[in-house]
């Protein structure tokens, strides 16, 4: 396997989930067993800060959040926030919670962050969020929306029904920036990132992976489920390591070989064997009996013999059918790949076999020992 295949395997900024997606889907090795989760803190929604009334024109921000990335599907935590901010700049409300269980994307995540938010704000002025393909999706029609297509279809049916015509309300801002990128940045809207902003963004940041945090799998469970996807990335990274060395072996003399050449297309020609030139016609008399049919196998013979014994009607019946044929074949080939495995297991077990203890007794002279006292109980019971 050439290096930079094997560093980018070796990557953990994005998690090498296909690899071992493809690994286990493979049989390669066997998939673990994804703990039951309690599902009773999924779905759910609880205030930071409940607000009085909100006013119309005010600033939303929404977030969501996952944790647990490198852990297989399943096992990861989801989050979702959103404040309200007026034009004082001061905090109306939040609130945060954990998504459904269906909803297994940190897409998902943010879309529902938005749907939330849409339930308490009728009409805001603003509503910023830190995903482009959320920002995106809500411009698109509702024939788009509701498609088959969509993996959550429903929830983009609803935010996109929230919103309704004023879908160029929502705007993209940029996430997870230092303090020193205040007023360096830009939101989608053409507005530099100011101190609101950015401070909006963090507490809403900051709510959605704590929601995230209150359904997180146990420690060890994550730490087990890591360890075991890195064992198998070292497996998979030998794998790939030992076929590439087979399908590039280089003899001395520079001739590449492969581990196994495709075979050429195309049928065998077969060989006209010449005739024999008659030099005149044979007469009907004098026509040489028919040679002897060779010898059937073993197989068909017993076969035959087993259709006389069981009676004329089984008798009639000619030649064996194609699938007697294929069982008998079949359990031919079984019997010899037995033959040769036990073949095998001999010759590995004698070359295992340590040399034996000359202080200890031999099997003879055990069993021999066994004999005698068998004796002697019989003679001492006799007595």
């Amino acid at each position: 396997m050439p290096a930079w295949i094997e560093s980018h395997l070796r990557l953990h900024g994005h998690s090498p989930s296909s690899t071992l997606v493809l690994a286990l889907t493979r049989g390669l090795f066997p998939a673990p067993r994804v703990p039951e989760r309690d599902f009773s803190g999924f779905d759910s929604f609880e205030w930071f800060r409940e607000p009085g009334e909100v006013p119309n024109g005010c600033v939303v921000f929404t977030d969501g959040s996952l944790i647990d990335g490198k852990v297989r599907y399943g096992c990861q935590s989801l989050g979702w926030a959103f404040a309200i901010i007026n034009d004082d700049g001061d905090l109306i409300a939040a609130a945060h919670g954990v998504p459904p269980q269906w909803i297994s994307t940190i897409q998902g995540a943010e879309l529902w962050a938005v749907r939330m938010a849409m339930l308490h704000v009728t009409f805001p002025e603003k509503l910023y969020t830190d995903c482009m393909s959320v920002k995106l999706g809500v411009r698109r029609s509702r024939e788009w929306a509701g498609s088959s297509k969509r993996r959550m279809a429903s929830v983009w049916s609803v935010v996109v029904d929230q919103l309704d015509s004023n879908c160029d309300i929502v705007e993209w801002m940029p996430a997870h920036t230092s303090k020193a990128a205040i007023g360096q940045t830009y939101c989608s809207d053409g507005q530099p990132v100011c101190d609101l902003k950015w401070s909006s963004n963090q507490l809403v940041d900051l709510l959605a992976k704590a929601a995230a945090e209150s359904v997180r799998v146990p420690s060890s469970v994550r730490h087990w489920l890591v360890s075991r996807d890195e064992q198998i990335l070292d497996l998979v990274v030998f794998v790939g390591k030992l076929t590439h060395a087979a399908n590039s072996h280089t003899r001395p003399d520079g001739v590449v070989l492969r581990d196994a050449e495709p075979r050429p297309k195309g049928r065998a020609k077969k060989v006209s064997r010449p005739r024999s030139k008659v030099s005149e016609p044979i007469s009907r008399k004098s026509r040489p009996l028919p040679r002897a049919k060779a010898p059937k196998d073993d197989w068909i013979a017993s076969w035959q013999r087993s259709c006389a014994r069981s009676g004329p009607s089984m008798h009639a019946c000619g030649q064996p059918s194609s699938g007697v044929r294929t069982r008998a074949i079949s359990d031919g080939i079984s019997s010899r790949q037995e033959a040769a495995f036990q073949s095998w297991w001999r010759e590995s077990r004698s070359r295992s076999l340590q040399p034996r203890d000359a202080a200890t007794p031999s099997a003879s002279e055990r069993l021999e020992a066994l004999r005698s006292r068998v004796r002697n109980r019989q003679s001492s019971a006799e007595v």
